[in-house]
């Protein structure tokens, strides 16, 4: 990406976050350029934010704006607070911006027995919860998961994926990402 285009693309997420704030956002760090969305981790008065603006695809008529809004707005509402809190939305412009939650990858000593029970407790959280989706009109994200057995089919869906790919095809497919 030039540098022309990442200051425009600053400015226009700057732009964005005063819509909301009024206040000048302060020290960006790109967190994500996906295909499906672009995602910034910036600050207001010392507290972590991210602003999230998703691209829309010709060919992809899902909402995944709608999707995560309806999603975020559910959770909190069924007190789930284990995900990110969303703080404002513009559906015309296609971003939301919510409150940064530090996650990272555990290392295997730290999975104890707390860390795990923190998981099912989430996961639980979630299978209560989906009793009353359905009040939300949650739109759902292609892959998303509302309990463990979704999660479960979802993993193993993705495995069964991978078994009928071609040995060839993916040291190729390996090859060329790296």
């Amino acid at each position: 990406m030039t540098q022309l285009h990442l200051n425009n693309q600053y400015n226009n997420i700057i732009t964005d976050i005063k819509r909301w704030t009024h206040i000048l956002p302060q020290n960006f760090t790109e967190l994500t350029q996906g295909g499906n969305s672009y995602t910034v981790k910036f600050y207001l008065h010392d507290i972590p934010y991210v602003y999230k603006r998703y691209k829309q695809r010709p060919n992809d008529h899902r909402n995944r704006f709608l999707s995560e809004v309806t999603a975020l707005t559910f959770f909190h509402s069924a007190n789930i607070l284990m995900t990110p809190q969303l703080e404002y939305s513009d559906n015309q412009n296609n971003f939301i911006i919510y409150k940064f939650i530090e996650g990272r990858f555990l290392s295997q000593n730290e999975l104890t027995k707390q860390a795990i029970e923190k998981a099912i407790n989430f996961y639980a959280s979630l299978d209560t919860a989906t009793k009353y989706s359905a009040d939300y009109h949650i739109i759902r994200a292609a892959e998303s998961c509302l309990s463990l057995k979704e999660y479960i089919e979802n993993i193993q869906l993705r495995i069964e994926k991978i078994k009928k790919i071609d040995l060839a095809d993916f040291k190729n497919l390996l090859l060329d990402k790296l």
